[in-house]
């Protein structure tokens, strides 16, 4: 092929995201498709965090639900209240949800990393 021929090239169309996977109930996929509205991922490593970060967000949203039957206090026995302790099950659901939806923003996205400065000397 010399210079002044056209070079050949490719028509690439986007293509719709995938759907939620059949893990997920309709909280886990309005998260799913809330995501893939947003951004592009084709990876199937992405896809996986996106997918675990779908199903956390799910399983705090369960217990929320349950929380709000039972309260977040607990009566105990001898007439006192305890927290429920589903809140710190709650709490870490929603804690890995967030982690892991950040390792899907891209670098300049990510939040500044709080606590103390890391010991570089150089």
């Amino acid at each position: 092929m010399n210079a002044f021929e056209p070079k050949p090239f490719a028509i690439v169309r986007e293509t719709e995201p995938p759907g939620p996977p059949p893990t997920l109930d309709a909280t886990g996929a309005a998260l799913w498709c809330a995501v893939l509205a947003r951004r592009r991922f084709t990876a199937p490593d992405l896809l996986a965090v996106l997918e675990h970060a779908c199903a956390s967000h799910q399983r705090a949203e369960q217990l929320r639900q349950i929380i709000s039957i039972e309260g977040a206090m607990l009566a105990t026995g001898d007439d006192g209240l305890k927290a429920n302790p589903l809140l710190s099950h709650e709490l870490q659901c929603r804690s890995l949800a967030a982690r892991l939806l950040c390792k899907l923003l891209p670098a300049e996205d990510r939040p500044l990393r709080m606590g103390r400065p890391t010991n570089r000397h150089g």
